[in-house]
């Protein structure tokens, strides 16, 4: 048997040990900076009172029902030039007691806006708002005659500038 006198080098000289090593490296800061990320930007969307929005639901539902069963609808004009809004409620000999308009953005809840609405005259109102041309969500809730209703429904201002809203 013969010996071969070789120079071998070290194995920290080597690329292949390296390339071994940097893999579990690159994962285990992969992993710290994931978890950086989630720590320090939370999720918005998600609700600390999930369970609490989910048992209030049902009353939801109901107020979506009672809409419906009081022929509801009403009428969203948007002006975008002076940033006015006209929102009139159907039918008209509806008595309205309470109504609160809110706009939410789909995905940024620092955009959502309540709207203060006067009354001009019967089931008129009128009020001020400042939105970017997108997509809405509108929800709005309201009282007649002892009852709660509410209107839920999705616009986009871009499109145009009246959207009739059903419950």
């Amino acid at each position: 048997m013969t010996h071969m006198d070789t120079d071998i080098e070290p194995w920290y000289r080597q690329f292949w040990p390296w390339f071994i090593m940097a893999l579990p490296a690159v994962a285990v800061i992969a992993c710290m900076y994931t978890i950086w990320v989630a720590l320090n930007s939370p999720n918005p969307m998600v609700k600390d009172d999930y369970y609490k929005e989910g048992l209030a639901i049902n009353e939801s539902i109901a107020a979506i029902q009672t809409a419906k069963a009081l022929g509801i609808s009403t009428t969203l004009a948007i002006d975008a030039s002076n940033n006015t809004l006209e929102f009139i409620v159907l039918p008209s000999d509806l008595t309205v007691d309470k109504i609160e308009l809110s706009l939410l953005h789909p995905f940024d809840e620092k955009l959502d806006q309540v709207i203060d609405l006067q009354l001009i005259d019967n089931n008129r109102y009128t009020g001020t708002v400042n939105l970017p041309i997108n997509r809405w969500y509108v929800d709005i809730d309201g009282e007649s005659q002892g009852q709660s209703w509410n209107i839920q429904s999705d616009i986009d201002i871009s499109a145009r500038a009246t959207t009739l809203l059903k419950p």
